[in-house]
């Protein structure tokens, strides 16, 4: 993934509070940022695992056969 798409996403969770930051010097050059995923990103993502959950079983669910037929 290049940069020009990661870092944009990354700044957008951190402006959500999804994910929070630190920099941490480097060794021998320039300092970095780190990310990791707050309280609030963690309920996020719950929620979004229990989103994605619901649509995989309708769209599982349709392709099948077992929904959607009259």
């Amino acid at each position: 993934m290049k940069g020009g798409t990661l870092y944009p996403l990354l700044s957008r969770l951190e402006q959500d509070g999804d994910v929070v930051t630190s920099w941490r010097v480097g060794a021998g050059g320039p300092g970095r940022k780190y990310y990791s995923i707050s309280p609030t990103g963690e309920q996020h993502l719950r929620t979004l695992r229990i989103d994605w959950q619901i649509f995989s079983d309708h769209a599982t669910a349709i392709i099948s056969g077992e929904k959607g037929q009259s």
